[in-house]
């Protein structure tokens, strides 16, 4: 699997710049297929998606195109997101609307995905997408090909 990324620094190397303001910037590639793996919404719930009928994992695919899709175990979401190395943001959206027993995953999806503000990459196989909620985020996991 390959990852890319890069990093830049924030000062510009301009003289006489302090070491508080040459942090790095990092931009790594989201594009590709991505499992969730947990949605957290604050103190109160913290779900682990069900597979799906198939015995797939959940998943957000995030198209090169700007344009993103969710599988879930019921109903797809999908919509374009705007990513700049440090900002995510999820843009119009639509959702298929068939009824099914467990929605709860697809439900928290829905809320929370237009609240992203910040990736998060733990590594390179770990995608965290927070919010501006502390503790409300959703945790992504790189499939393999």
């Amino acid at each position: 699997m390959l990852m890319l990324g890069s990093c830049t620094g924030k000062s510009g190397g301009e003289a006489g710049a302090s070491d508080a303001d040459s942090t790095a910037v990092c931009s790594y590639d989201i594009v590709g297929d991505w499992a969730i793996e947990r949605i957290v919404a604050g103190d109160t719930l913290s779900l682990t998606p069900v597979k799906t009928d198939s015995g797939l994992p959940q998943t957000i695919t995030f198209g090169e195109d700007g344009n993103y899709g969710v599988k879930t175990n019921c109903n797809s979401l999908g919509g374009s997101y705007t990513y700049t190395g440090d900002s995510l943001r999820f843009g119009d959206s639509f959702s298929t609307l068939m009824a099914c027993t467990d929605m709860q995953a697809e439900m928290l999806l829905g809320r929370i995905l237009p609240e992203v503000t910040v990736p998060e990459f733990r590594n390179d196989s770990v995608l965290r997408l927070n919010t501006d909620v502390p503790g409300t985020y959703i945790e992504l996991r790189k499939k393999n090909k």
